[in-house]
């Protein structure tokens, strides 16, 4: 085992072969791309005028008395209405009752105290998964809530889609058949829209590991950051603020989601009494050897943690 591997080393290499259906480099190539998030939207939805105004990539949604949520992408378009885009390779993660809590989250952080339900935004949660999640065989699969007896929809204004990224489409040049291609290929100059081909380029170019090292950075810091004052205002006691680190800190590698609601619980209840947890152990050897800057990437990457692991075991012997 080589001894204080580069991480930046490791992240060049998985960059060569990432392509937008993992979650972390579909986030970088969208963050502050507009162009890219409508790309997807007018494609999916067939509004070629829909325009963005707001992108948020890892988005925060907390809820103090339950389960929290990372959204993968939010976007609202010039009409008011809002997105959650989710990037899924594990069918698990997109789940049809996932979708909905994704659903009830938007709306329960757009409508503001004192604020009328009819003041509620229409919103869409899709996911584009890699396999076919109703296996019917179609490219698009799109929900809405209906009354049973007559099929009338509610009208409630919420939406659930998902994109079937295994679906192939006669025509390779319809603009779904290039949206289920590019989110999939490695190779930026073999993509279609040249929205998602301009930023991939960038990132895996010269200087690109450095970019994604610095984005896992500040997404880290960010969540750590939301979770210690969302539990300052839960009223956390002594304790809390190490407590916390550490619980977003241990949750990293399941997720910035978890990891957020694990630092909360930690934050409250147990402070740094897991201290033996395999997160825990990965980001104080780190931190020891004056790595703490790769804490963020290692832990959000089975590979490096792995690597790691196996470091803190060969000092150990």
């Amino acid at each position: 085992m080589e001894k204080g591997f580069s991480a930046s080393a490791l992240i060049e290499e998985k960059l060569a072969k990432a392509t937008m259906m993992d979650n972390a480099f579909m986030t970088a190539v969208l963050d502050d791309n507009p162009e890219g998030v409508e790309v997807i939207l007018r494609t999916v939805l067939g509004k070629p005028d829909l325009c963005v105004v707001t992108i948020k990539v890892q988005r925060a949604l907390q809820n103090l008395h339950g389960h929290s949520a990372v959204l993968d992408v939010f976007a609202r378009d010039s009409s008011g209405k809002f997105y959650n885009i989710e990037v899924q390779n594990d069918p698990r993660g997109a789940s049809p009752k996932r979708a909905r809590y994704h659903s009830s989250l938007l709306d329960s952080h757009e409508l503001k105290e004192g604020l009328v339900y009819e003041n509620l935004s229409e919103s869409y949660v899709i996911f584009i998964t890699k396999q076919d999640t109703f296996g019917q065989g179609r490219a698009i699969y799109s929900f809405v809530r209906t009354e049973t007896s007559t099929g009338e929809p509610l009208e409630d204004g919420t939406h659930i889609i998902y994109v079937n990224g295994s679906y192939e489409p006669e025509d390779p040049t319809a603009d779904i058949a290039m949206l289920l291609h590019d989110p999939q290929t490695p190779d930026p100059d073999t993509m279609h829209f040249e929205e998602f081909s301009e930023k991939a380029n960038r990132l895996k170019g010269k200087g690109g590991e450095t970019i994604m090292s610095k984005y896992w950075e500040d997404v880290y810091n960010e969540a750590k950051d939301l979770g210690r004052s969302i539990g300052l205002e839960a009223g956390l006691k002594e304790g809390r603020a190490q407590g916390l680190e550490q619980g977003i800190e241990e949750g990293r590698a399941q997720g910035l989601e978890q990891g957020l609601e694990q630092g909360l619980e930690q934050g409250r209840a147990q402070g740094r009494a897991a201290s033996n947890d395999e997160s825990s152990r990965i980001a104080r050897f780190l931190a020891d050897s004056s790595r703490a800057q790769d804490i963020p990437v290692v832990l959000a990457d089975d590979a490096l943690r792995a690597k790691v692991l196996a470091e803190i075991d060969a000092l150990r012997d």
